[in-house]
């Protein structure tokens, strides 16, 4: 049984295609990386799967059975879409609480768990207002692990954190693939992604246009491309803001 089987997932706002006639299966613990340019339509899929916003055209199946009617699926996702909703003058304890009861959790011991796991003891009685970006984005992980699902679904999940938060936040992901969660998230950049995921998928302007194992990644990413440009400099630095690592060789 797959977790996640999607089938012809299409989006349009008004003129716009924001999702076009995409497909996916992702099978019990796989870490499946979702890798696009920003605007490439990541968002939009994850919206659809999570129920937030309705497709055009197509269905998902989560563990096997229509989620819109099967709503006892969701205690098994967890789940981060872009930048983390929180209470902003509530503490860190007490946006987790508020979720704890909102998930109708029984076990307090959860919410200090996921406190430590996430690195936020020092801030557990701070309010969500005076919380960094790295700290915040921590707050919504915590949520979205606390009820310990089986499928995790994270939209950017590494934005805001430093080098060490972004290691942490990884181990993290990969123990729980190891235990058998599994986990779809999205990202921009492909160096993370490379680092992290089992089966990557690539978006771009909607369409899947190609699916691959990391082992495939990896070979592909070690080949490499000898563009002849009028302004070096400027190609660089137009590939360094599409996170893609470039440089000039010896003859210019």
């Amino acid at each position: 049984m797959k977790v996640i089987e999607v089938h012809n997932f299409t989006k349009k706002f008004r003129n716009l295609i924001a999702v076009n006639n995409i497909s996916l299966k992702i099978e019990p613990g796989e870490i499946y990386g979702f890798l696009g340019l920003n605007g490439a339509g990541k968002t939009t899929t994850i919206r659809m799967l999570l129920g937030m916003i309705k497709p055009t055209q197509g269905t998902v199946l989560l563990f096997g059975k229509d989620i819109s009617k099967n709503f006892n699926q969701w205690n098994n996702v967890g789940y981060l879409v872009e930048t983390t909703h929180s209470y902003p003058n509530l503490t860190v304890r007490e946006n987790l609480e508020v979720y704890f009861h909102l998930r109708k959790l029984t076990d307090n011991k959860l919410i200090d768990n996921v406190i430590e796991r996430l690195k936020l003891s020092d801030y557990r009685n701070t309010k969500a207002k005076y919380l960094s970006l790295g700290n915040l984005q921590r707050l919504g992980l915590a949520k979205a692990l606390m009820h310990e699902p089986k499928l995790l679904i994270l939209d950017e999940p590494m934005n805001g954190l430093d080098p060490a938060g972004i290691i942490e936040i990884r181990q993290i992901l990969v123990e729980l693939s190891k235990r058998g969660t599994t986990i779809f998230i999205s990202s921009h950049i492909l160096n993370e992604i490379a680092k992290l995921a089992t089966k990557i998928g690539i978006i771009h302007k909607g369409r899947l246009i190609k699916e691959l194992e990391s082992e495939q990644l990896e070979q592909q990413v070690l080949k490499k491309l000898i563009v002849e440009t009028r302004d070096n400099m400027k190609a660089v630095e137009l590939l360094k803001n599409n996170s893609i690592f470039s440089s000039i060789n010896d003859e210019g």
